[in-house]
């Protein structure tokens, strides 16, 4: 909020300065005191008015100047993440705990951080599923997000306990196409309709390995920024929210080209 106050400020100052009194005003010598505390009652007053009557006639400089910001914002997360993205690669890429769609040697890797009560996540499945089929060089990394509902992870407990089972992508896909919510009847029952040993899979759900699993998972969803469910990450670029299969080919062939440009 107070860098919001900021931006309106010096947008404010901006459109002052085209007002003669303040245009004209010649700048304090460096030894003056700051302008904010030499100002008389009146003048405050009057500057005040002044502004009130610029933001009336000119509303859009607070409309501007917020979009300035939310700007600015969205640019410096990106960078963030991107820097984050380097900085924990191999993590993001090449744990060889992490469960893997597709081509495990694929040259165009993604990663999917997902809650299995996210409605945007089930949307974003069947197009996901689709491309790793289509494209050959694609490797695809589960990461758990459960951030929705205490079930969600449950859910995802349930699913890493599933892979000592080798069951890990029935029950993911099984989680993923179940209509409704979740609870935990639901989510053994999905596990039994896999093939899953529901009295083992409980045993390893409360396991050490998948308690850090989550802990791993979550600690590099925060470190990337990310904020929701689905989060993508293509190659070096974090892309927020579903997308349609269309959306995801071009971002495939973009990482492609990079790679070619080394």
């Amino acid at each position: 909020m107070m860098r919001l106050r900021s931006f309106v400020l010096a947008a404010v100052a901006g459109v002052l300065l085209a007002v003669p009194c303040f245009a004209e005003t010649p700048a304090a010598p460096a030894s003056a005191p700051a302008a904010s505390s030499s100002f008389t009652d009146k003048q405050k007053t009057d500057l005040e008015q002044i502004i009130r009557d610029v933001l009336q006639k000119n509303p859009e400089i607070i409309v501007n100047a917020a979009q300035a910001f939310q700007m600015k914002q969205a640019q410096e997360a990106d960078k963030k993440a991107a820097e984050a993205v380097v900085q924990y690669k191999d993590q993001l890429f090449n744990d060889p705990k992490d469960p893997v769609e597709g081509n495990p040697k694929g040259t165009v890797q993604i990663v999917e951080f997902f809650d299995y009560n996210c409605g945007f996540c089930k949307k974003a499945h069947d197009p996901i599923l689709e491309l790793v089929k289509a494209e050959k060089d694609v490797k695809l990394v589960y990461k758990q997000m459960p951030i929705l509902a205490d079930s969600s992870k449950v859910a995802a407990k349930a699913a890493l306990g599933a892979a000592a089972q080798g069951k890990y992508i029935a029950m993911h896909n099984a989680l993923m196409e179940h209509k409704g919510s979740l609870d935990d009847a639901t989510i053994m029952d999905i596990a039994t309709k896999v093939g899953v040993d529901r009295d083992k899979l409980k045993k390893d759900m409360e396991s050490p390995e998948v308690a850090g699993h989550l802990a791993v998972d979550m600690d590099l969803a925060n470190k990337l920024g990310a904020h929701g469910t689905p989060t993508f990450v293509f190659g070096d670029k974090v892309v927020p929210g579903a997308m349609s299969l269309e959306e995801m080919k071009k971002l495939v062939d973009e990482e492609r080209q990079k790679q070619k440009k080394g």
